[in-house]
């Protein structure tokens, strides 16, 4: 077997990646805890709070430039996984989605977006009490969609999967 045979053998056997998305208080992480047991998660807000140092949601809505380094440290921790099935929630930029597609093409076998109606969004959010949470709700949908959020939902209702999520 020649190098190239081994490389190309190595790269056919990636990981199984799955990737949800949704508005804030749709239930990512306890619907990815539920609907994919044994896969590691990994949290997207938990790697710009990393890479920016920030914790408020005021603070985490100003980090639309930080794509780029997300998309990376996304890359190098599925990669440096030692697990094979592996899931990124809470992608809130289209720019960031597209570079894991195009990075892991199909090594992608899934992309979800939780659709939960507006009044339970905002119903979870106010009986959450969430400490980075640091405006109303209303104000928080806004950063969203500032970072690209409803960018995000349409790609994802037309070229993937929707799961109402109540």
């Amino acid at each position: 077997m020649k190098l190239n045979e081994i490389v190309d053998v190595n790269l056919t056997t990636g990981k199984s990646i799955i990737l949800v998305s949704g508005n804030i208080c749709s239930g990512k992480g306890t619907f990815c805890a539920k609907q994919f047991p044994g896969y590691q998660i990994l949290g997207v807000s938990s790697i710009v709070k990393e890479l920016s140092g920030f914790n408020k949601r005021s603070e985490l809505g100003t980090t639309a430039n930080l794509d780029s380094k997300i998309v990376a440290r996304i890359i190098e921790e599925i990669t440096k996984s030692s697990r094979d099935k592996i899931v990124v929630e809470g992608i809130r930029q289209l720019s960031i989605m597209e570079g894991l597609e195009a990075h892991f093409g199909d090594q992608i076998k899934d992309v979800i977006w939780l659709d939960v109606p507006h009044e339970v969004l905002k119903s979870r959010f106010e009986h959450r009490n969430a400490g980075k949470d640091d405006m109303d709700f209303e104000k928080s949908m806004q950063i969203d969609k500032n970072l690209g959020i409803d960018d995000v939902e349409s790609y994802i209702r037309t070229h993937h999967r929707v799961v109402k999520n109540h």
